[in-house]
């Protein structure tokens, strides 16, 4: 579902004209990041069965060490590389995040979503040519 949701994303960027034109790079660039990531996240489930151990009894203290300051690197060196790849490829979309349109979804104030409702009225007159 994962990768019918961003080919449905990247379509529509594709053929949608208005959607197009403001399509930043980093925009490209993060739907690619995320799909490569998606792939790399099924070749880990489908190839080394026991990515729930490993993340538990792995990734979580790495990161909880990453989050103390204290990086423990013991905890990853002895992971496969496309493990590896699929971590450090988080760490890339999470820096590329705040320069993507995405930032919206953190940056959109939780009141908007209890304002009163509002009624758009466009008062431009169509351009005589």
């Amino acid at each position: 579902m994962t990768i019918v949701g961003l080919a449905l994303l990247i379509l529509r960027r594709l053929s949608n004209v208005r959607t197009r034109v403001v399509t930043s790079g980093a925009d490209w660039l993060l739907l690619i990041a995320l799909l490569v990531q998606v792939v790399l996240g099924f070749w880990v489930a489908f190839f080394y069965r026991w990515g729930s151990d490993w993340y538990l009894h792995t990734a979580v203290p790495w990161l909880i060490s990453l989050v103390k300051l204290n990086p423990q690197i013991g905890y990853v060196t002895a992971l496969p590389a496309v493990v590896k790849l699929h971590m450090l490829w988080g760490f890339l979309i999470i820096a590329l995040f705040p320069f993507t349109r995405l930032v919206h979804l953190v940056t959109v104030p939780i009141t908007y979503l209890w304002r009163p409702y509002q009624v758009v009225i466009w008062n431009r007159r169509a351009r005589q040519a």
